[in-house]
């Protein structure tokens, strides 16, 4: 999920009498008006949006978040979007105004899966679908359903590559046509987690490379279905491997993984 907002610093002399957003409790303008409320299941958790208008101006709306959400205990983990006991809660502005002059901004609120509940969805075979293939050996990590379509991802130990060039030619045997696509591109960084996780080697040289592209499918019905492929890997260099070697310690610290995220808009479903 995106959201637009801006840090602006203010003062106000007084204080504000702000009304409370249901079941969390949220700050609010004081003349916050709710135009809609709309709530969903999105696979491990419920999410609901709420939609306000105020007459605060967007800079005002977003200043007041960030200054009332930290009293609150919530803590801003990137511009907009706040967590607090295992909930999270993103505040979007609209930058147009609408007839009456008064500034629109939606709250989204949904309770954050736990690692017990991603572990406890996980399959190693995965679902079968009606609309698309699997890709063969990999391990579903979750399969749900959303408003609309179905929202999926999995992991398997094949090169990025690899994966790609399967969607597409797996694809076309179930009626998609390629649309777009999003090249390879890869990243090197350090990894210094790596390195304290080696233990022995901690002053070892890792890297990760991180590599990711993406494909667009379109059926003649109107169906969409984008197909993500993120690639992982790190490995330590040949000295520090020759160190652990001498140490009589495992020489190797690597790990590859890839992960494939499928996000389907249209009415099918697993046929499992």
């Amino acid at each position: 999920m995106k959201m637009i907002i801006f840090v602006f610093l203010f003062f106000m002399s007084g204080s504000l009498n702000f009304l409370q957003a249901e079941e969390l409790s949220l700050p609010l303008p004081p003349d916050a008006v709710k135009v809609s409320e709309k709530s969903s299941n999105a696979g491990l958790t419920q999410t609901t949006i709420q939609i306000y208008t105020t007459a605060f101006s967007k800079d005002k709306i977003n200043a007041m978040y960030k200054k009332e959400m930290a009293r609150e205990g919530w803590a801003e983990q990137k511009k907009g979007a706040y967590s607090k006991d295992g909930y999270m809660a993103i505040i979007v502005v609209n930058p147009r105004l609408g007839k009456d002059n008064k500034t629109q901004f939606s709250i989204t609120t949904a309770k954050i899966p736990t690692k017990e509940d991603v572990l406890a969805s996980s399959k190693d075979t995965p679902d079968k679908l009606d609309f698309m293939p699997a890709y063969p050996g990999s391990k579903q990590n979750f399969l749900f359903e959303t408003p609309i379509g179905l929202s999926a991802s999995y992991n398997t130990g094949k090169s990025i590559n690899e994966v790609i060039f399967f969607f597409k030619s797996a694809m076309l045997g179930y009626g998609w046509k390629l649309s777009s696509e999003t090249p390879i591109t890869t990243e090197t960084k350090d990894c210094p987690e790596c390195r304290k996780a080696a233990g022995e080697a901690a002053g070892a040289d890792i890297k990760t490379v991180s590599s990711k592209a993406g494909l667009t499918f379109r059926r003649g019905d109107g169906e969409l279905c984008i197909v993500k492929v993120y690639q992982g890997s790190g490995k330590m260099d040949e000295a520090s491997v020759k160190k652990l070697a001498a140490q009589e310690q495992s020489p190797e610290f690597s790990f590859d993984k890839t992960t494939i995220l499928v996000t389907y808009h249209g009415k099918k479903k697993n046929t499992q």
